[in-house]
């Protein structure tokens, strides 16, 4: 029985299954809908912060309240962040031609990044009391966190984007609608 031989060089995404390209396509379909879910709670909190005013003022409730903002946004990053390394980019490494599987491979080093950045952000800010006793310093921060949570997103996005261009057969491009940063 003779077997067709393949080579190093061709893609190997060309021999996926219907069963493989559909889990593919389904991967792509739940990261959009965390993404949205994520870029959603990001404007809130942002929207927030653009009260200057109400955050330099706000009482002990609204800080406690900012607080539970930041602590829902940030287990949502938690959670995308675990389930990224435990499904996505396992079925998608599978999806993926060469020049995916590389991407796949940078964002599983930048997913761990993010995750202790996050992790550290949530501790600093856990309680209103934090937020009130330095609201310059919870500001700054939570905009700089923010803005590299939509860079991480636009991120993640180009990954699906370019794992569909690589290998032709994989999860179409989806683009979240992750605003982008206000100018100053």
């Amino acid at each position: 029985m003779q077997t067709a031989s393949h080579s190093p060089s061709s893609d190997s995404s060309a021999l996926l299954s219907r069963g493989q390209r559909l889990a593919c396509d389904e991967a792509a379909l739940l990261v959009h809908e965390r993404h949205l879910a994520l870029a959603h709670l990001i404007d809130h909190v942002e929207g927030r912060l653009d009260e200057d005013v109400r955050v330099e003022r706000a009482d002990e409730a609204d800080c406690a309240i900012l607080a539970l903002d930041i602590a829902r946004l940030m287990g949502l990053v938690t959670r995308h962040l675990a389930r990224n390394g435990e499904h996505l980019y396992p079925v998608l490494g599978e999806c993926a031609g060469a020049e995916g599987r590389r991407l796949v491979e940078r964002l599983r080093g930048e997913a761990r990044g993010l995750s202790g950045i996050a992790h550290v952000f949530t501790r600093r800010w856990s309680g209103g009391e934090h937020i009130r006793a330095d609201r310059s310093s919870f500001r700054i921060e939570t905009r700089l966190m923010l803005g590299e949570l939509r860079a991480w997103l636009d991120r993640e996005d180009e990954l699906l984007a370019g794992i569909g261009r690589d290998s032709g057969e994989g999860p179409k491009p989806v683009r979240c609608p992750v605003r982008a940063p206000r100018a100053a």
